[in-house]
């Protein structure tokens, strides 16, 4: 997360291209990194002491904040504010925010529910007298890091990847809750002019709430950046929303999940968790074998990380694993 180029690894898997943004970093990998790669350094630079943000139990997003304020030796504290119950054996990723995190507070779900009025009480109560740092000194990040600046990193992705691969026609696909790193990710075509396009699988919530809450993403970043006000028009011209192949209550797996992970893990080496990256993979390999006919954009799966989910997974479903 500073000024050098992006880089990643790129696997070819049959029929599609997988990017390896899993393997980045033990605990700030996928999305998790791009999202925070233009945030991280601004607020290191800024006057913010504290970073409070939210998430469920099993939140990538989470594990990346507290550890990169770990990284910091104090200089700046995470406060983590995590949906639900704490579990009575924390593994995956609930683990790791335990062990990283200098502040976790598990929040009833009905209180979770309004996320921003959550957020800013806890930000106020930070500040109370007399020890209290100032408001200055507290940055608020929404929940998944869904925010203007998120953009930036997996629109610098873009720029990367160009060089890599060539402006040939593409399609990246990625797993989707927020919408925010498809966002992004469409920024960068639009910016670059590529003839490529953004396929985003909801999985994270109601149809049609990560294509508006991106819609409002792109609109801010063109404000906040002072970009051409054609961008966002662009940007929504390279976007392609899908829903899952087999849609599922988010959260919840199906009897196949585990064994489609171990199959790929086998054939692949690419380790997958069945709530997210599980969905891209099926995705990109449905997308790849419908493309029989002439040419067609080749496929590459952004693989979004988060691979400590599927120790909660299997801890939840053992008989699958």
């Amino acid at each position: 997360m500073n000024d050098d180029e992006p880089t990643s690894q790129i696997t070819e898997c049959g029929s599609f291209d997988v990017l390896r943004d899993d393997l980045a970093h033990p605990y700030v990998n996928g999305n998790k990194l791009r999202k925070l790669d233009a945030v991280w350094p601004a607020l290191l630079a800024g006057p913010a002491r504290h970073v409070v943000t939210c998430g469920g139990a099993q939140s990538a997003h989470l594990v990346a904040v507290a550890a990169l304020a770990a990284g910091t030796r104090g200089a700046l504290a995470s406060h983590l504010l995590v949906r639900g119950e704490a579990p009575a054996a924390p593994t995956g990723h609930a683990l790791y925010m335990r062990l990283l995190g200098g502040n976790v507070r598990y929040v009833p779900r009905r209180e979770y529910a309004a996320r921003g009025a959550m957020l800013a009480a806890y930000a106020a109560a930070l500040c109370a007298p007399p020890d209290g740092p100032r408001p200055d000194q507290i940055a608020v990040l929404p929940e998944g890091g869904a925010m203007p600046g998120a953009l930036l990193g997996s629109a610098r992705l873009v720029r990367w990847l160009a060089g890599e691969l060539g402006a040939a026609p593409r399609d990246l696909v990625l797993d989707c809750g927020t919408g925010a790193t498809a966002a992004g990710l469409a920024l960068g075509v639009a910016l670059l002019g590529l003839p490529w396009r953004v396929v985003g699988v909801e999985v994270g919530g109601p149809p049609g709430e990560a294509a508006r809450t991106a819609t409002g993403l792109l609109n801010e970043a063109v404000a906040e950046y002072d970009l051409n006000p054609g961008v966002p028009d662009a940007a929504q011209a390279a976007l392609r929303w899908v829903p899952r192949g087999h849609p599922r209550r988010f959260g919840r797996t199906l009897p196949g999940d585990g064994a489609a992970v171990r199959a790929v893990a086998a054939a692949t080496g690419v380790v997958l968790d069945p709530i997210w990256t599980l969905a891209a993979w099926e995705a990109a390999a449905a997308r790849a074998a419908a493309a029989t006919v002439g040419p067609a954009p080749r496929q590459l799966m952004l693989h979004t990380g988060g691979g400590l989910a599927l120790c909660g997974a299997a801890q939840r479903w053992p008989e699958q694993y």
